[in-house]
């Protein structure tokens, strides 16, 4: 009789150890390694959940403080605007008044005569009577900006009673080196 080998291999030979041992690791990786991710990451995420709440909580804080921050800064604008709109009706009555003045012929700067005024330290300012110095003064003080610039610069030179045709002269001076 012939002696009949069994298909089924030996689990205690050597080679078939390794074998048997590699699935066992295989498998047990398999089943067990997607729980561990997900323990890995809910842990994460339990501990990011305080973090982002702290941090949501910062936003939300700093939102606020620039809303309060914005709704100062239109107040000052709207405060600004108010002002700017003030100055520019005043500018404009001043400007009507004087050409007013200038069609009838009864603005001073139209005349080249003026009256005394405080800012002019008491002395008439027409022709030569103000003095070089303060007329060297007043054009260095334009030239910087004090006395702002165009149209603006004639009525405030005016209302202090300056002429300002001789002051601007002394400017070109000044600046062309004439």
């Amino acid at each position: 009789m012939s002696t009949v080998r069994s298909e089924v291999p030996n689990r205690a030979a050597r080679g078939n150890r390794k074998l048997v041992n590699l699935f066992k690791g295989i498998i047990l990786s398999v089943l067990f390694l997607p729980w561990i991710i997900v323990a890995c990451l809910w842990l994460n995420c339990c501990g990011a959940g305080e973090n982002c709440a702290e941090e949501l909580a910062d936003y939300r804080a700093q939102i606020t403080q620039l809303e309060y921050q914005q709704t100062q800064t239109e107040a000052e604008l709207q405060k600004a605007s108010r002002e700017k709109q003030s100055l520019e009706q005043t500018l404009a009555q001043k400007e009507a008044a004087y050409k007013k003045d200038d069609d009838s012929g009864t603005n001073p700067a139209s005349t080249g005569t003026y009256s005394s005024s405080p800012a002019s330290d008491g002395a008439e300012i027409g022709g030569s009577s103000l003095s070089a110095a303060r007329i060297e003064e007043l054009a260095r003080e334009v030239i910087v900006g004090r006395w702002n610039n165009g149209r603006a610069r004639v009525i405030l030179l005016q209302d202090a009673g300056y002429d300002h045709r001789t002051i601007q002269q002394r400017v070109n001076e000044i600046i062309w080196n004439k």
